[in-house]
């Protein structure tokens, strides 16, 4: 249950849970105009909000996540697939008081496309919808169904030939638009 929640608060609703990044180490890349605070671009109607600052190492973001009622932690990376820029999330582990609890969750990552104008930044998350489509079952991409969730369990090779093929179809259609706050 608790994973759910986790993978809802990933930048906004409606992500896909994959086991494996869409990164490599070696391909990861740092873009500084990502750097600070992040707004829905329609005004704060749900108040959310994410603030993004360096992570120490290998081209990394922080992410934190604020949604109106509570925030969540993040590290993001940034990779280039055939001229197309993604984002991918991974959660921090979250604060548990109960050591069993931390055993049982398993992160995962969450990944979309992502274009940055000046201070206009659009992300579109692969969605979860399509992926669970008739047309989508065509697709050869290894996923599980764990309850209500579908999660990605494609090998990282896999998960990038996939984003790269289908980088502008409806398969990353989840947007949201967001503004730097000045």
């Amino acid at each position: 249950m608790r994973m759910a929640i986790v993978a809802v608060a990933l930048l906004m609703a409606g992500c896909t849970a994959s086991l494996h990044p869409l990164y490599s180490e070696v391909d990861a890349l740092f873009d500084p105009m990502l750097l600070g605070t992040w707004r829905e671009s329609e005004g704060e109607k749900f108040g959310e909000k994410f603030f993004v600052s360096v992570r120490a190492g290998n081209a990394a973001y922080r992410v934190i996540y604020y949604d109106g009622e509570g925030s969540g932690a993040f590290t993001a990376r940034l990779v280039e697939l055939q001229g197309n820029r993604f984002v991918d999330v991974y959660p921090e582990t979250p604060p548990s008081k109960n050591g069993f609890d931390n055993y049982l969750l398993i992160p995962a990552h969450s990944f979309g496309r992502i274009w940055l104008a000046g201070d206009r930044l659009t992300i579109a998350l692969l969605d979860p919808d399509w992926l669970g489509s008739e047309q989508a079952s065509r697709v050869l991409l290894e996923r599980i169904a764990l309850d209500d969730y579908l999660v990605i369990s494609a090998a990282t090779a896999d998960l990038r030939r996939f984003a790269t093929k289908y980088a502008d179809t409806k398969a990353f259609s989840v947007t949201s638009e967001w503004v730097r706050e000045q």
